[in-house]
């Protein structure tokens, strides 16, 4: 943590003593941004509107000085895409990514790690639009480029997974988001990144499925984990640990149901009625309790006209 503020102090130093050399600025800037934002890991979206300017002062940098097909332009617009997210407007990031994607194809002739970065931010800004099929599709995508050119323990397969899991966390599928999420955290656990942002997402994405089953034991263990490494590693207003918080208190709230055998095989059934017990006669009033039990969950079973 110190020392990205110190890097981004002495980048601040050298952008104020030269303001007026304009590659020299640009690399100052897009250092800057590309610093913020992965201090916004640590920081929250609370950083994300002065990442996002930074980026924006870069973009623009870039493309005066190099043209509209600039490579470093369009990887800042990537990052900038994530703080557009955070900050809730991921219509403005979906457009920002497809343009970015059509000219990194340019550029590389194809598919690339870039593009593939590319898709995995776009899949998630569809995800947060709610468009779930082009969500899948991108992310399905994005994984088929970076299993093309990088390596499977690679960190950018676990991250996409992430996002596989978030959509199918959203469109309810929680049986689905439960096996992902254990494939994406054995992979962040392989690579010895289990306190990587990405892999708390995982867990407190984990933990919401689990209590979407209603598996609210397995929930409060996951959430409680996760909102400790949170607790530790952000700080106290960050909103992933806001969201933590909230689902491990959602979790506590109602105890897990144990329904009795009885009430179970009466699940399904008909709401039991009283009915006026009619006198007993002679004939009956000594019939054993387990039969007359029997006949009246028959009844009961059955319904009255």
């Amino acid at each position: 943590m110190r020392s990205t503020r110190a890097f981004l102090f002495a980048a601040g130093t050298a952008f104020l003593l030269d303001p007026r050399q304009g590659e020299r600025r640009r690399h100052v800037l897009r250092a800057r941004s590309l610093a913020l934002v992965r201090l916004g890991s640590r920081l929250g979206v609370r950083k994300a509107r002065l990442a996002g300017g930074h980026a924006r002062a870069a973009v623009a940098l870039s493309r005066r000085l190099h043209g509209p097909l600039d490579q470093q332009a369009l990887h800042s617009e990537i990052y900038l895409a994530r703080t557009l997210i955070a900050r809730g407007e991921p219509a403005a990031a979906e457009s920002m990514l497809r343009a970015d994607l059509s000219g990194l194809q340019r550029i590389h002739g194809g598919d690339h790690p870039a593009t593939g970065e590319a898709l995995r931010k776009l899949g998630h800004a569809l995800i947060a639009l709610r468009r779930y099929p082009e969500a899948a599709a991108c992310l399905e995508r994005a994984l088929g480029v970076f299993r093309r050119f990088l390596d499977e323990r690679h960190t950018m397969l676990a991250r996409v997974r992430v996002h596989q899991a978030e959509l199918e966390l959203e469109r309810g599928e929680a049986a689905k988001a439960v096996a992902i999420a254990h494939d994406a955290l054995d992979r962040f656990a392989r690579l010895g990144l289990t306190e990587h942002p990405a892999a708390l997402d995982t867990r407190r994405i984990l933990g919401r499925a689990l209590l979407a089953l209603d598996d609210r034991a397995a929930a409060v263990s996951v959430l409680e984990g996760c909102l400790e490494l949170e607790e530790r590693l952000f700080v106290a207003a960050d909103a992933r640990t806001e969201q933590t918080r909230a689902a491990l208190a959602l979790a506590r709230a109602i105890p897990p149901a144990r329904p009795s055998r009885r009430a179970a095989s009466h699940q399904g059934t008909r709401p039991f009625t009283m009915v006026t017990p009619r006198p007993a006669s002679s004939s009956t009033m000594f019939q054993p309790p387990r039969a007359s039990f029997q006949s009246s969950k028959i009844s009961d079973q059955l319904g009255s006209p």
